[in-house]
């Protein structure tokens, strides 16, 4: 379910988004593990909304422009049927897919799309308009006005429909932030699979430096890291990456032969060990493990399945809360692999193909590294050895 805090930011846009879902026919609040309010007000409006919205495009026409109201609106019904199955195929495909949108030019992009939808809207709903003006005089230029004014108002009304059932938090609550502009000296080094060839590399925090460890070629998305119980070396653990399989709730586990001592890597607070998040549910909401001297902060946190959860924070002394998520129409990212790590840092994934920090006190987020499925140790000497067979 969706954190207090969370319900309370939602609530500020609850009165018009009440007066909204009256006039378009929303169904019952949706619950976290049937969906998102932005999946279900997508649904309704590509079910129900065009037709609505292709009624009052109609009726506008007949009022203004005295063409005749039952053609009118027939017509305008099947443009926006029409226009949204079309959109729809173009926004999942733009632009060749997700891979250039990131944390640093996400915001920019969504308001040029929510600009281009516009565009597109006009260009496609055009020659409908056109056809209820034929045989008239000046029908060209009358249709051309006549578009630009009912698509004007029905995208307004489309705009403040999605943008109430988004979650943007993630740009509104945060100040995003390049990497070198963050305070990193606690010694936590950070194994990840790099995006641009699928190996795990380390990562230092308090130096940057960065160098692979292991030829692991993964190619699927949802491959990550996590840790097994060693068999070079007892009390320790080893990172092993957990591989795409025929069988989801099998994967296959490569041991990456990086050992680290048990006390040095993340636990929960019960000092239970560090599982991967990879099998979530959609049902559930996940606690975040912590490292090292994160064990003793203030904040906990946790992770939602669905991108509008995101990854929520409360600060047990102060009653601070932080909640970073962002699902938009255009944009949509899921947080996962959360660590807490220590002076209030948190490590996460975003999206497909983003490690991220985030400094609780500052509220302050920076991309660490593209790539994906990340795990966190303390930087000590770390043990790395052939496998006894």
């Amino acid at each position: 379910m969706l954190r207090p805090h969370c319900i309370d930011h939602l609530k500020s846009k609850a009165i018009p988004f009440l007066v909204l879902a009256v006039a378009i026919g929303t169904p019952s609040v949706a619950l976290a593990n049937v969906g998102t309010p932005l999946m279900w007000a997508t649904a309704l409006h590509m079910a129900l909304g065009n037709a609505f919205i292709g009624i009052l495009e109609g009726v506008l026409l007949a009022r203004v422009y005295g063409v005749p109201a039952g053609r009118a609106i027939g017509v305008m019904i099947l443009a926006n049927y029409l226009s949204a199955w079309l959109g729809w195929t173009w926004l999942w495909g733009f632009p060749g897919g997700r891979d250039g949108i990131n944390l640093y030019n996400a915001w920019p992009v969504i308001w040029v799309m929510v600009a281009a939808a516009y565009v597109v809207t006009l260009l496609v709903e055009w020659p409908f308009v056109a056809a209820c003006f034929r045989g008239r005089e000046n029908w060209f230029r009358r249709s051309c006005g006549a578009s630009f004014l009912i698509q004007s108002v029905s995208y307004v009304l489309l705009f403040g429909w999605f943008y109430l059932a988004s979650v943007n938090s993630l740009f509104t609550d945060t100040t995003v932030v390049s990497i070198d502009q963050m305070s990193l000296s606690s010694n936590v080094c950070v194994y990840y699979i790099a995006d641009e060839d699928g190996d795990i590399y380390s990562l230092k925090l308090n130096t940057g430096q960065f160098e692979k460890v292991f030829d692991l070629n993964s190619h699927d998305l949802s491959d990550c890291l996590s840790f097994e119980n060693s068999r070079l070396q007892k009390g320790s653990q080893e990172v092993v990456a957990l591989l795409e399989s025929a069988d989801i709730n099998q994967p296959k586990v490569i041991r990456s032969e990086v050992v680290v001592p048990d006390e040095d890597c993340p636990q929960y607070e019960d000092h239970a060990p560090l599982r991967s998040d990879r099998f979530a549910s959609p049902s559930s909401h996940h606690s975040v493990s912590k490292l090292g001297s994160a064990l003793e902060d203030p904040w906990t946190f946790t992770a939602g399945y669905w991108a509008a959860q995101g990854l929520s924070g409360e600060n047990t002394k102060t009653g601070e809360h932080i909640w970073l998520a962002l699902e938009t129409p255009f944009v949509q990212w899921a947080i996962r692999h959360v660590i807490a790590l220590p002076e209030n840092k948190v490590l996460f994934q975003l999206g497909e193909r983003q490690i991220c920090i985030l400094d609780s006190n500052t509220r302050k987020v920076a991309v660490l590294r593209f790539g994906r499925g990340a795990v966190a140790v303390l930087e000590r000497p770390l043990i790395q050895q052939k496998r006894v067979e």
